[in-house]
């Protein structure tokens, strides 16, 4: 009988390797407002870490759920990291921009992005919510332009890009 070949997308791994002697909390701590630090997309200054037996707690507050789901994904690279609580607050919707200046902005943003290939993206922003449409070569491409549009203060992001079969690509 045949196959069906699967496909993903994304792999989270869920594996947690515990060490014989657990790092202590303050070498947690360090290394994750290091983790923090070296984000250039993420504003680490406005989020504040502790550590509790190997739990780490972060709060504060960001611009985006992106750079909310940046700070745990930083944090859970730390060595010694047993669990991650995230009680970073998005910054209210009094600081959201207008649709016009959010799309313009989502624009911007994926022209000067030299992975995205934006010539066939159309973006659309309605109450907030950015829609992305068209065509991308890439899953990259893809993943790329929704974590843009989220950099840019939009909330939420319809990703409705198709990408590319090899089929689709002229000889």
């Amino acid at each position: 009988m045949p196959r069906t070949p699967c496909v993903f997308q994304r792999v989270k791994n869920f594996i947690k390797i515990h060490p014989t002697t657990p790092p202590a909390d303050d070498a947690i701590l360090h290394e994750v407002q290091r983790f923090l630090a070296q984000d250039i997309f993420l504003n680490s200054a406005e989020i504040r870490v502790a550590v509790v037996t190997g739990i780490v707690f972060l709060t504060g507050t960001v611009s985006s759920i992106s750079d909310k789901t940046r700070a745990t994904e930083a944090a859970e690279r730390a060595n010694g990291v047993r669990e991650v609580t995230n009680n970073i607050s998005v910054a209210p919707a009094a600081f959201l921009k207008e649709d016009s200046e959010l799309r313009q902005d989502i624009r911007d943003a994926l022209f000067w992005e030299p992975a995205i290939n934006q010539t066939e993206i159309v973006v659309s922003v309605q109450d907030g919510t950015a829609i992305l449409a068209g065509t991308v070569d890439t899953w990259l491409e893809r993943r790329l332009a929704r974590q843009k549009a989220y950099q840019q203060g939009t909330l939420i992001v319809r990703n409705h890009l198709r990408v590319r079969e090899w089929s689709d690509f002229e000889p």
